[in-house]
Order: structure tokens, then sequence, then C-alpha cells
């Protein structure tokens, strides 16, 4: 279950960021994980996976609106700049550590992206959500 910004914020804001699909944190420490989750169908041909990296490359599409990389790095930088709301909103003791990821489903094609994409953010397969501390520490 995904959550709004508005929501984590506590206040509206001048534009749709979507939500976080998943918020995952560690009270003790603020570290705090937020994923985004993909189950993309697995395409055969050179151009189906073509055209669904091309909506991961964080930049504006050819109609002027964001990607959905870049959706996600901008909902990451909102709660980056606005720590002290996350930190509230989960009830931290500490000032929040902030990582974020996507995560994918199936390694096709993602696995053909992630040295691009790992510029801007950190790429699992959900097969190896349990290495998440780890990918995220070398990010």
């Amino acid at each position: 279950l995904g959550r709004e910004l508005p929501e984590i914020l506590g206040a509206s804001l001048p534009e749709d960021y979507g939500d976080i699909d998943v918020i995952a944190y560690r009270p003790e420490t603020g570290q705090v994980f937020l994923l985004e989750c993909k189950d993309l169908a697995h395409q055969k041909t050179p151009g189906e996976v073509a055209e669904q990296l091309s909506k991961f490359r964080g930049e504006l599409t050819d109609k002027g609106k964001k990607d959905l990389l870049m959706k996600h790095l901008v909902r990451v930088k909102k709660l980056r700049e606005n720590s002290d709301k996350l930190k509230q909103y989960l009830q931290l003791k500490r000032s929040p550590e902030i990582n974020d990821a996507l995560v994918f489903r199936h390694p096709v094609p993602m696995k053909y992206a992630v040295d691009r994409m790992a510029d801007a953010t950190a790429v699992v397969l959900y097969e190896e959500l349990d290495k998440l501390n780890t990918l995220l520490a070398l990010h």
C-alpha cells in the first residue's frame, strides 16, 4: 500500500508527486528505505525491451512529462528536502538517513539498464530484497 506525499508531509502540494510504494525503516537507526516497485511484463522483442527501458531514463518524455525514473527521483528529493516531516510521520527518534531503490520483479529488461540507472538510484530485483542493505550501502 503506497503512501502519497501530502499524507507524509502533512500538507497539500502544488503538483501530484505520486506515491511511495514501500517505506521501510529502522526506528533505532533512522534508516529509511523508499522503494519504487515495478512488475514489468516479460518482453520478447528488442523493440519491446527498448520501449520499457525508455521509461526509466530519468528524463522528460517527448510530451514533456516525467518518465518513471524521474518521478521516483523527484519524490525522493522532495522527501529529502522535508526530512523533518518524514521523521515526524514515521515517529523516528533520529533524523532519517534516506535511501532509495527501484525494485523489479523480473530481471529482463532491467538487467540491460542497471549500469545506467545505478548513478541515479539503486536497482534491486525482487529476489534480491534480502541483500537490500548491502546494495544500498554501495549506492
